[in-house]
């Protein structure tokens, strides 16, 4: 179903059904997104927010990610969850933020209110052997650094895939850096590449996991350009797989510490283009993505979110 208007309620509430039907068999439901539990009523529920818990309702933030005013349904849809999401947050017995709560607007502090760190598992064994990761291989063999940028959709302004491609262009034309950019999603002709550049610009389209996840490792470049809401798993798996990153500065990109796991940067052509540069030195690259990947997995070990989770449990069951 499209997102017009009554969309987003309907699969949300379509899916919050079943949900409902076998929620009564528990004593505790743990729902990933707030929409969902605005739509049920369970005296023991967990929320995990994706974001700010809020839907800010910026005039040029909306123009980027919804395309307004030409897509005003769209538009209207992003309302319709920031009032879902104000209800999930009054009925939940307990909030999980994915960000530390220095993050989170101060009005949306409650006492219920816990940061754990997501979990992440980097078990998937990468690699592939079709003729699109051959041409990427032989690819990089000729190039200095590897840039890698992805995203669903390429045409939103602000995932910064545009950005990237003029920061890139700027670094082959002007300093003669030998580099390859891999872009992957879809709606690549969304897209201005310089003819210039164009063969130096692989668009991959969409890949199979495992595919995606040979793309990343050590010496690669990740660019996170990013400014939205949600938490960057991307970012996070890059960082794992030992990639260097170039990431925006958002608070869903709080693990990438300046010059320690990666390069924050400003969304602009000068900053992304400076830093692309500083990390054209191989051993810089190496060395970032050895301290990201440590850090990341530390951060984000199944055990111990495990751990951060059964505290969380045991207090709502004890009430």
């Amino acid at each position: 179903m499209s997102d017009y208007v009554g969309g987003p309620i309907a699969k949300i509430y379509g899916a919050s059904k079943e949900v409902r039907r076998i929620a009564k068999d528990f004593d505790l439901v743990h729902l990933p997104d707030s929409t969902y539990g605005a739509f049920i009523r369970h005296p023991r529920l967990v929320l995990t927010m994706w974001g700010y818990f809020t839907w800010r309702l910026v005039p040029k933030w909306y123009a980027e990610r919804f395309g307004f005013p030409i897509n005003i349904p769209g538009t209207a849809a992003g309302i319709e969850f920031m009032a879902l999401n104000t209800v999930a947050m009054r009925t939940a017995k307990v909030v999980v933020s994915l960000l530390p709560l220095k993050y989170i607007p101060r009005q949306h502090l409650q006492e219920n209110l816990f940061y754990v760190p997501p979990p992440l598992s980097f078990s998937e064994t990468p690699g592939s052997s079709n003729e699109s990761r051959y041409d990427i291989d032989v690819s990089a063999e000729h190039s200095d650094i590897v840039f890698i940028f992805g995203s669903r959709d390429l045409s939103i302004k602000g995932k910064g895939a545009q950005l990237a491609v003029d920061a890139f262009t700027r670094l082959l034309l002007r300093d003669r850096i030998r580099a390859i950019l891999i872009i992957v999603g879809g709606k690549k002709n969304a897209l201005s590449v310089p003819n210039a550049v164009r063969d130096s610009v692989i668009f991959t389209g969409f890949l199979k996991r495992h595919d995606y996840l040979g793309l990343l490792g050590p010496g690669r470049c990740f660019l996170a350009l990013s400014h939205g809401e949600e938490l960057d798993y991307a970012c996070l798996e890059a960082m794992v797989s030992g990639c260097a990153v170039i990431a925006s500065d958002i608070p869903a990109h709080y693990v990438v510490k300046d010059h320690e796991t990666g390069r924050v940067v400003s969304r602009n052509i000068d900053s992304v283009h400076s830093a692309m540069l500083d990390l054209a030195d191989n051993d810089t690259r190496l060395n970032l993505g050895k301290n990201a990947s440590r850090q990341v997995k530390q951060l984000t070990s199944p055990t111990e979110v495990a751990k951060s989770y059964a505290t969380i449990y045991q207090r709502v069951l004890s009430t």
